[in-house]
C-alpha cells in the first residue's frame, strides 16, 4: 500500500470508480478507501488538495437513487481526507458494456472531463 499512497502523492488526480451493487459500492472499492485511514493518520501526507474525480456505475436507470449515498461517501470519506471531488460522474442504466455504449450522453460526459483533465 506505500507504493500506491506515492503514486496518490504523485498523481495530478485521483480517479476511483466503482459499479454501485445493492446501495454501496464494491467491497475491492471500500477495501481501497478503507485504507485512507493509514494516509489519513501519516504526519507527513501529502494529499490535501488532491483532485478527484468519482465514477459510479449502476444498473437502476435513476440516476438519483443512490444520490444519498454518493453525497454521504463525499462528505464522509473525500471531504475527511481534504481531497477536491472534481467531478462526479454517474452512468445509470447500465448492465454492460453495450449498454454503456448505447448511452452517448454519459459517453459524452465522460469525454469532457477527460478533456479537462489532460
Amino acid at each position: 500500500m506505500n507504493k500506491i499512497h506515492k503514486e496518490m502523492e504523485d498523481a495530478d488526480y485521483i480517479i476511483i470508480g466503482s459499479p454501485i451493487y445493492f446501495g454501496e459500492v464494491t467491497a475491492q472499492t471500500k477495501l481501497f478507501t478503507d485504507r485512507f485511514y493509514s494516509i489519513y493518520n501519516n504526519k507527513n501526507r501529502n494529499v490535501d488538495g488532491k483532485k478527484v474525480i468519482l465514477i459510479y456505475t449502476q444498473g437502476n436507470p435513476d440516476a438519483k437513487v443512490y444520490e444519498e449515498y454518493t453525497k454521504n461517501q463525499k462528505a464522509f470519506l473525500y471531504d475527511f481526507m481534504n481531497f477536491d471531488v472534481v467531478n462526479t460522474l454517474i452512468a445509470a442504466g447500465i448492465h454492460s458494456k453495450e449498454d454503456l455504449n448505447q448511452k452517448n450522453e454519459i459517453l459524452k460526459e465522460a469525454e469532457n472531463i477527460a478533456m479537462r483533465i489532460t
